[in-house]
């Protein structure tokens, strides 16, 4: 049986841990580190999530042990898909009108 104290002590180890863990994976994923891939941000960010869940306990550790695999999948598929559409740069769609070639040749010299 637990104290009073030890269950406040629980109760706020539990919402400082549901409340950091998103920051620390919002703050490395967004926060620049030289020399990284946006994939290695992501990694890092969920890396620091599933620890912070698993001090403060937050969330079961089987549950936070599930849930670090699937974000990191998700969140490098995001960051794939997102640093391909910024490589290759604004897309114009030109559409079926008549003046679809004047529009590619637009979109071409853009």
């Amino acid at each position: 049986m637990l104290s009073d104290a030890e269950a406040r002590f629980d109760r706020r180890r539990r919402a400082v841990g549901l409340v950091l863990a998103p920051v620390a994976l919002v703050g490395l994923v967004v926060l620049p580190m030289p020399g990284l891939t946006p994939e290695a941000h992501a990694l890092a960010g969920v890396a620091a999530m599933t620890v912070v869940l698993w001090v403060t306990e937050a969330i079961p550790l089987a549950v936070a042990a599930l849930l670090g695999p699937a974000l990191a999948v998700l969140l490098a598929e995001w960051s794939r898909r997102a640093g391909r559409r910024s490589a290759s740069g604004p897309r114009r769609r030109c559409g079926t009108s008549p003046a679809r070639s004047s529009c590619r040749a637009r979109a071409s010299t853009a």
